[in-house]
């Protein structure tokens, strides 16, 4: 490979950031980050489990925790999304099986 092709390329530092932004990765570890500050509590019995198409997924390890996680929504919704700087997050499913 001579010089004028490794101009294409990018450092490594740089390509796995890029790759990071444009997989959205760099967002979800943002959220989990957060979800663990600032809802610590529900994240000893909740866990974030995906998030599709605008749809975050929230599994908790009980009922009880079902029906707390579920009444918190609005206010996981809007934190997480504040905290991403982002309307990514549209819809907040919670279940059972953490």
């Amino acid at each position: 490979m001579n010089k004028r092709n490794l101009k294409n390329f990018k450092p490594l530092p740089e390509a796995i950031k890029e790759i990071f932004f444009i997989s959205g990765l760099e967002e979800r570890q943002k959220l989990a980050a957060y979800w663990e500050k600032k809802f610590s509590q529900a994240a000893k019995h909740a866990c974030l489990d995906k998030l599709v198409n605008g749809r975050l997924e929230i599994k908790v390890d009980s009922s009880a925790w079902l029906q707390q996680v579920s009444l918190l929504k609005p206010e996981i919704k809007e934190e997480l999304n504040k905290k991403i700087k982002k309307n990514l997050i549209k819809e907040i499913i919670v279940k059972a099986g953490a």
